[in-house]
């Protein structure tokens, strides 16, 4: 299974999200769990590695 990559610019309130949360695909009704959360070399954007089918 290939882990979703979810990039967003990072700002305060982004930095309060941890891997107890989810994320909601408002198209396809898909939800994935946060595995890992990766700021860039500048700090200008979050990764977020999430996964699908996971309670």
């Amino acid at each position: 299974m290939a882990f979703p990559r979810i990039t967003i610019r990072s700002q305060p309130a982004a930095k309060a999200v941890n891997t107890s949360w989810s994320i909601c695909d408002s198209r396809s009704g898909l939800v994935f769990n946060v595995k890992l959360i990766k700021p860039d070399q500048r700090g200008a954007f979050l990764a977020f590695i999430a996964e699908s089918g996971t309670a």
